[in-house]
């Protein structure tokens, strides 16, 4: 996009992402490797020199509608979603809640409105960057989720970036 490449292995290491942190609560232990999304985000754009915007709609119609106007103009997003609501990381079923993440992020490249269908980009177990298909409801709930037992919450979150002057 805008003729720039990166893997996400690449991100990371321009965001200064590596990190440990080690949680408990919930079904399963979880070792994490990130920083704060805050830190993650400035460390990127300050090493990439590029611009981040960020939107956080207060609706699911609102958030629907930025994100859409978006992919219109030809412009990925990335979204913040709980990863228990995508099915294609779970052989096609939602997870239970002891899988709730709700800092997971994956890009939305496409939306079919007659279908109802979406096409992300995720990485699969293995470090791949794979294209998925979701339905609209099951991409809503995960970027609506507010489980209470959730690590982290998406509320909707997006971001987008730019070279800046483009």
């Amino acid at each position: 996009y805008q003729g720039v490449e990166f893997s996400e292995a690449m991100i990371n290491g321009l965001a200064a992402a590596p990190g440990f942190a080690f949680f408990t609560e919930g079904g399963f232990p979880w070792i994490g490797t990130r920083i704060s999304i805050q830190s993650y985000l400035d460390n990127f754009c300050s090493a990439s020199g590029l611009e981040v915007i960020e939107g956080i709609p207060n609706s699911a119609q609102i958030a629907y509608d930025e994100v859409r106007e978006l992919l219109i103009k030809g412009i990925p997003v990335v979204l913040q979603v709980n990863m228990r609501y995508l099915p294609y990381k779970w052989n096609g079923k939602i997870a239970g809640p002891e899988m709730s993440f709700g800092g997971h992020f994956l890009t939305l490249i496409k939306l079919d409105e007659i279908k109802k269908q979406a096409w992300v980009v995720d990485t699969t177990e293995k470090g791949e960057n794979n294209i998925f298909n979701i339905s609209f409801d099951h991409l809503m709930k995960a970027r609506g989720s507010i489980e209470e037992d959730a690590l982290m919450r998406p509320g909707y979150r997006y971001y987008h970036f730019k070279i800046p002057g483009n």
